[in-house]
């Protein structure tokens, strides 16, 4: 992940506390979940709250990034985020759930 990720993440976690609605609808891309990407990015910088304001916008904890094709659950674990991970699962992500390379 890059610093642009982080601070997107960050600037969604502002946005959030200041009570923004979160239009998830326009982010979708060919193949991709809308809001799929914001939902990896605040898994693996342990942005939880994101997580959870994510998904309460209507983000499926499952969501396939609409960039790299992965989840949130399997990048957190990649780069060794228990936490995130912890987190992931206790909201309902499936650790069985397949990605794009299986």
């Amino acid at each position: 992940m890059t610093a642009a990720s982080y601070g997107d993440a960050e600037v969604a976690r502002v946005l959030i506390e200041a009570g923004a609605q979160l239009d998830l609808t326009s982010s979708a891309t060919a193949g991709g979940v809308p809001g799929g990407t914001a939902l990896l990015h605040a898994a693996v910088f342990g942005m939880t709250d994101v997580v959870d304001a994510l998904v309460a916008a209507g983000t499926p904890i499952d969501a396939v990034d609409e960039r790299w094709g992965r989840q949130a659950l399997r990048v957190a674990r990649e780069n060794g985020r228990a936490n995130s991970v912890h987190h992931l699962i206790s909201r309902g992500a499936d650790p069985g759930q397949p990605d794009v390379s299986g």
